[in-house]
């Protein structure tokens, strides 16, 4: 088959906002959705290791080097 296969390392950091669950549950939709964009925009904007968000799924954002 003869394939090579390139190993690179990687970091894969994830913030996660504590509470989301519950906050989006318990709060009306309009105003849970602006601070929760809000927050997410203030984690990307705070990444001061430069690395690449991958995917941005419910609270959490994914990030790669």
């Amino acid at each position: 088959m003869g394939t090579s296969h390139k190993i690179q390392s990687a970091l894969f950091f994830i913030p996660d906002i504590s509470g989301y669950t519950k906050f989006i549950n318990e709060t009306e939709i309009n105003h849970s959705t602006h601070i929760i964009t809000e927050l997410l925009e203030i984690i990307i904007s705070s990444n001061i290791l430069d690395l690449k968000v991958s995917e941005i799924e419910g609270d959490a954002v994914f990030s790669t080097d």
